[in-house]
């Protein structure tokens, strides 16, 4: 079920709608408000174009950074649950 969300920044307000049912729209809303709130406070005066532009940078490198810890975390998981079945097999076969 889609959703309406209100997006505020730069003085506008948009309003968009959400068809991801498994995406939290209102915290992705949130974020990006407090990300570009945050770039228009620290740069004043700045161009609202270069403001978003920044905003994107900031919020690429976040994703970038969170896909990185994802993926070790899973690798970190792959090789605990691996290391955890070899030391299973390992007792079983003792055992037998």
């Amino acid at each position: 079920m889609a959703q309406i969300i209100k997006l505020k920044f730069l003085g506008n307000v948009y309003e968009l709608r959400a068809e991801d049912d498994d995406l939290d729209a209102e915290a992705v809303a949130r974020y990006v408000e407090q990300v570009i709130a945050s770039v228009e406070e620290q740069n004043s005066g700045l161009p609202p174009a270069k403001i978003m532009v920044l905003a994107s940078m900031i919020m690429g490198k976040d994703c970038i950074s969170a896909r990185k810890e994802l993926e070790a975390i899973k690798s970190g998981l792959s090789t605990k649950g691996g290391d955890l079945i070899s030391k299973i097999e390992q007792t079983l076969g003792e055992k037998s």
